[in-house]
């Protein structure tokens, strides 16, 4: 039975494997679930696009990782954080108002050590 970690996958490769000639022709039972796939995280990812821009933005003004590297780091710590807290939804960050500060806390430090900045302190 085949599976796929959502949380863990890009959607450039879902695209991917739904363009390529080679995969649909091999793989054509699984096309279909992956379009549906791909719908579920452009959904999500439309959805978290607030927060996920609060938490690069927190990685550029603290000058945090290598910039090529944050878009990246946003993602690993998205997906650390969601297997810790079992699936949710991001935290969102409301303009003018306060935040879920333990779940950004969480982030923030996650995307910190995952940069090799905060390595000396772990």
């Amino acid at each position: 039975m085949p599976y796929l970690v959502l949380d863990a996958v890009d959607p450039e490769d879902l695209r991917w494997y739904i363009q390529h000639r080679g995969t649909r022709e091999r793989h054509l039972e699984y096309i279909r679930f992956f379009k549906r796939a791909l719908k579920l995280i452009e959904s999500d990812r439309a959805a978290e696009a607030g927060a996920r821009a609060q938490l690069l933005q927190a990685l550029h003004e603290g000058d945090i990782g290598d910039p090529v590297d944050r878009p990246r780091l946003v993602d690993r710590a998205v997906i650390a954080w969601r297997a810790a807290n079992r699936g949710q939804p991001l935290p969102l960050f409301e303009q003018g108002g306060r935040a879920n500060s333990k779940a950004w806390k969480s982030l923030l430090d996650q995307m910190f050590v995952m940069a090799g900045d905060g390595m000396e302190d772990t």
